[in-house]
């Protein structure tokens, strides 16, 4: 097979960490408890931490802290686990409409 004939997949679309985190931060504070704001916070850090470290950009001397980038499905995930936090379900759908409101506008 010549090398114009193979297909390649594309890259996977990505966000700036930094940008997803700020749509997560405004949505964070539409929350009136201050301990469903903590957890949901806790929720979120941990939830990127493994696709933060496999991050496409990722170099094997990066720390987690130096990625700056994170697949719209990794984030999509952590974003449903923050959301679950909230255990009240009204409450629930009134932030996650909040929190798509403010990823819409999130550049990739």
């Amino acid at each position: 097979m010549s090398r114009s004939a193979r297909s390649t997949a594309p890259a996977p679309v990505t966000y700036r960490i930094e940008a997803v985190e700020s749509a997560v931060k405004a949505t964070i504070r539409q929350v009136t408890q201050p301990q469903v704001r903590d957890v949901m916070w806790d929720t979120w850090k941990a939830a990127i931490s493994q696709p933060a470290a496999d991050s496409p950009g990722r170099m094997p001397w990066d720390r987690d802290s130096a990625v700056a980038v994170i697949t719209t499905d990794a984030a999509h995930r952590a974003m449903v686990r923050m959301l679950e936090a909230i255990a009240d379900i009204e409450s629930r759908c009134q932030i996650r409409d909040v929190l798509a409101l403010e990823v819409e506008f999130t550049p990739h």
